[in-house]
């Protein structure tokens, strides 16, 4: 079992036409980037147990939890940790949802070629199905 402090999740975005030097949305952007703005902070709770639905052909065909007892809960907190920076935000992907997560600050809905998380925004980026796949459920809810 691992230790029961969380960190904080952050995921960034350069969207270098919406902000500037100092994080201003609106202003011109600065040379070299963003700095600053387009970034979500969320945090999963002591305890928290998340929500995976699983859906096809557009309606939901599998549900489960995962604790913080279990290894996919682990697997996702890696790879959001790794994969934190270079989101976009609006979200471009309108294909439905494939996997969604659901915890109590934000929702991750992985789609078929990207994901999607909602937090204070909605941040978007490409990913693959190896990316997401071992989230399946194995049981029923």
């Amino acid at each position: 079992m691992r230790a029961a402090f969380l960190p904080a999740l952050v995921l960034t975005s350069c969207a270098v036409a919406s902000c500037n030097a100092t994080g201003q949305k609106g202003a011109p952007p600065a040379a070299g980037g963003c700095f600053g703005c387009g970034s979500a902070s969320f945090t999963l709770l002591p305890n928290e147990i998340l929500d995976v639905y699983v859906y096809a052909e557009g309606g939901k065909v599998e549900h489960c939890k995962l604790a913080q007892t279990d290894e996919k809960y682990w697997r996702l907190v890696a790879w959001l940790n790794a994969h934190s920076d270079n989101w976009s935000f609006p979200f471009k992907d309108s294909s439905p949802p494939i996997i969604v997560v659901q915890a109590n600050q934000f929702t991750i809905s992985f789609r078929q070629s990207g994901v999607v998380v909602l937090a204070n925004n909605q941040y978007w980026r490409s990913v693959g199905i190896s990316d997401y796949d071992y989230l399946r459920c194995q049981a029923g809810p």
